[in-house]
């Protein structure tokens, strides 16, 4: 059978194609299998005594192109008398009327001029000699370049070229399909039960990786006898490790800097892919630690390369630093308002050993402001700012910061989380030591605004914090359309806790929108209630511990 021994059916089309003299643009990112699959056309008897083999690599845009150089490729004595483009257009179609070739484009990654143009001349000549009865000149385009002219021409023209059009697009797909895994390996052990326990194995710890697939399936074919399949998840995990894609890996991840390698890390949520997602992002897509769900959106591959990413970011950016609790009050509220929860958690070593405990407070009061020069209450933004500046200060040692609000208070915390991830979004770097943020619990939040605000905004004249706390306020619009328009919702850790007996904001405002699969509800507490915990036992307590001490 004509096989590369990769599990996506691509690769058989690829090679198909190529037999039956159709130019192949295969798009395969790097560990995919990619360099098998050239190794295994290079080799290919079958292919060999068809054509003659000529591979053309490493092929740069600082170097003009030298059209000698290139026809010496394909085993002739002929010289050219200069180094131009007609007189190696006339040579080449001297030389595929008498013999049929097979041209292997490769490692030509960001050598975009020097391989369109060879492009276009192999295109010309495929116009003026097309394969039929007859063979003349076949041509595999791949290896990261073939990524790379695809996305530059679309960049540039919004449109592909010609030369384009010639070729059978193939796309190998980055996560393995577990069913021709389970084929392969049910095939070589003959034991369906055995062959699926295998599968499941694989995948777990690759995640679909098709490098780290390979590697995995070669070393249970060819090492079956050796191996302990008592212990064969742990003894497989062992030589993963330790294997040539995950020490690729591993060295891409260590010569990334702090911000590069925060960036990397926020894709352990999926994120949509967007036109300007930069060079980086496809970079990692092509290496394969990040990898394409669907159509619309792009996160860490799972398994081995997730885990490498995460622990690379907690021992690279993170140290050993610890972590803290910032409490959050709301309207009219202080310190005070965490008084029972900073109680009960000195008395809990559990928690204390994880984490510190501290208060974010600011200027804030219910009653009237009638001086209209001199506004006591600053906006919902002014406060999230002013919390930034506090954590880039003076919360800058602590590793990892989650944020437990009440009412106004996650409102504040969600506009000061929704404008950081903003800027990682648009890769802004940074400050060195910001600690990771990915949490937040937010008890009694009027989300959607208060209808009691609606009402007080009248008796607080000039309260710029009331009058953002009203439903509908054009804040609270803006702030609900971004975070959850934009993927705040999803790459952060939010909960969203209701009062069963509040009487300020309703369930609904705090739910933010029906089905928040995220929403909890606490039956017997109002809305100062739910944040005056009587001991551990209280809910409200319960479910902030067992959040802040869940692995994320």
């Amino acid at each position: 059978m004509r096989e590369a021994k990769l599990f996506d059916h691509c690769w058989q089309q690829a090679i198909d194609s190529l037999f039956r003299g159709e130019s192949v643009f295969l798009f395969a990112s790097e560990f995919c299998g990619k360099q098998t699959f050239q190794q295994y056309v290079r080799n290919s008897q079958e292919l060999s005594t068809r054509k003659r083999m000529v591979c053309i690599s490493n092929l740069r845009d600082t170097e003009p192109i030298n059209y000698q150089e290139i026809l010496n490729l394909f085993q002739v004595d002929e010289q050219l008398t200069t180094t131009n483009k007609v007189e190696f257009v006339n040579a080449l179609e001297s030389l595929i009327q008498k013999t049929p070739f097979l041209v292997l484009i490769a490692n030509t990654f960001r050598s975009y001029k020097v391989v369109s143009t060879l492009v276009e001349i192999l295109h010309e000549i495929i116009l003026k000699y097309p394969n039929g009865n007859r063979e003349y000149l076949t041509v595999l385009l791949t290896d990261d370049y073939s990524l790379y002219y695809y996305e530059l021409q679309r960049r540039l023209t919004n449109e592909y070229s010609a030369s384009w059009f010639f070729f059978k697009k193939i796309y190998v797909r980055q996560i393995a399909d577990s069913s021709l895994i389970n084929e392969e390996l049910e095939e070589f052990f003959h034991n369906k039960q055995l062959a699926e326990e295998l599968t499941s194995i694989v995948m777990n710890l690759s995640g679909g990786h098709q490098g780290i697939v390979a590697e995995a399936i070669d070393h249970l074919v060819t090492n079956w006898k050796s191996i302990n399949f008592d212990l064969i998840a742990r003894e497989l995990g062992e030589y993963i490790a330790t294997g040539r894609v995950m020490d690729s890996l591993r060295n891409e991840l260590v010569n990334l800097n702090n911000a590069g390698l925060t960036y990397l890390y926020s894709f352990r949520t999926k994120r949509m892919i967007e036109s300007d997602n930069g060079e980086q992002v496809k970079r990692w897509h092509t290496k394969g630690i990040l990898a394409k769900s669907g159509d619309m959106y792009i996160g860490l591959c799972d398994g081995v390369v997730r885990e490498l990413v995460i622990n690379t970011y907690n021992s690279k950016v993170m140290g050993n630093k610890k972590k803290l609790i910032l409490c959050i009050h709301g309207l009219n509220g202080s310190e005070e308002t965490w008084s029972a929860f900073k109680a009960l958690y000195e008395s809990d070593s559990e928690l204390k050993e994880a984490y510190d405990f501290d208060t974010y407070t600011f200027p804030t009061t219910m009653r009237w402001e009638l001086n209209f020069f001199k506004a006591t209450n600053p906006p919902i933004a002014q406060l999230a700012a002013g919390l930034r500046t506090e954590i880039e200060t003076r919360f800058s040692p602590y590793g990892e910061i989650s944020l437990v609000c009440h009412s106004l208070g996650g409102l504040v915390g969600r506009k000061m989380l929704l404008e950081h991830y903003l800027l990682q979004k648009h890769g802004v770097e940074m400050s060195e030591g910001f600690p990771k943020m990915e949490k937040i619990i937010m008890y009694a939040t009027p989300n959607n605004g208060s209808g009691l605000a609606n009402a007080a905004k009248y008796l607080t004249i000039r309260n710029r914090q009331v009058r953002q706390l009203c439903r509908k306020a054009e804040f609270l619009q803006e702030l609900n359309e971004k975070w959850m328009q934009l993927g705040a919702h999803d790459h952060y850790k939010g909960w969203y806790v209701i009062g069963g007996k509040d009487q300020v904001v309703s369930p609904d405002s705090v739910a933010m929108y029906w089905g928040n699969s995220r929403c909890k509800t606490i039956i017997g507490v109002d809305h100062f209630d739910i944040v005056k915990p009587t001991d551990q036992k209280s809910l409200s307590y319960l479910l902030f511990k067992k959040i802040l001490l869940e692995e994320n």
